[in-house]
C-alpha cells in the first residue's frame, strides 16, 4: 500500500452537503492536503460530483449557489485524473465480483488496485463487500 490515496465520489459529496458523515468528509480532505496526499480519481468523478450536488440542489438540500461553490471548491483540490478507459475492463470485473448492476463504484476500485492507493468512501456496503472478498485498502468515512 503507497501513500496514495483514492476518494470516491461519495466522500466529495458528503463533505459539502448535509450528509451525516459531513465533519468526516471535511477532516478527511483537510488531512489529504495537509499531509500531501497524492489523490487518485476515475475521470468519471468530476461528472459523478456534479450531477449529485445538482440532484440535492434539486430536491432542495442545497441551493443551486451553495451547489455551485461546492463544486467549485472540490474540483481546485490536487486531484490526480487517471483515463477511464484503461480502468473499465478491471472495473466491469469488480463490479461483477461485487455483485454490482452498474460498474461506477468499481471504477475507483480498479484504481485503488492499479495505484496501490487506499480507497476512500462513505459508501458502507462496497466498504463489507470490498472486506467480504478480501480487498487491502478500503476504508469507510467513519474511519477517517
Amino acid at each position: 500500500m503507497t501513500s496514495a490515496w483514492v476518494l470516491d465520489a461519495s466522500v466529495a459529496v458528503a463533505a459539502a452537503t448535509g450528509h451525516p458523515l459531513r465533519e468526516h468528509a471535511q477532516r478527511l480532505l483537510r488531512r489529504a492536503v495537509v499531509e500531501e496526499r497524492s489523490l487518485f480519481v476515475p475521470r468519471l468523478f468530476a461528472a459523478e460530483v456534479a450531477s449529485a450536488l445538482r440532484r440535492a440542489s434539486f430536491h432542495g438540500a442545497l441551493t443551486q449557489e451553495a451547489a455551485e461553490k461546492a463544486l467549485d471548491l472540490l474540483l481546485k483540490l490536487p486531484w490526480i485524473y487517471a483515463k477511464d478507459e484503461e480502468l473499465a475492463l478491471a472495473a466491469l470485473r469488480w463490479s461483477s465480483k461485487l455483485g454490482q448492476a452498474r460498474a461506477y463504484d468499481a471504477f475507483y476500485v480498479a484504481l485503488a488496485e492499479k495505484k496501490r492507493a487506499l480507497l476512500w468512501t462513505a459508501d458502507a456496503r462496497l466498504v463489507q463487500g470490498l472486506r467480504a472478498l478480501g480487498f487491502p485498502g478500503v476504508k469507510g468515512l467513519e474511519e477517517a
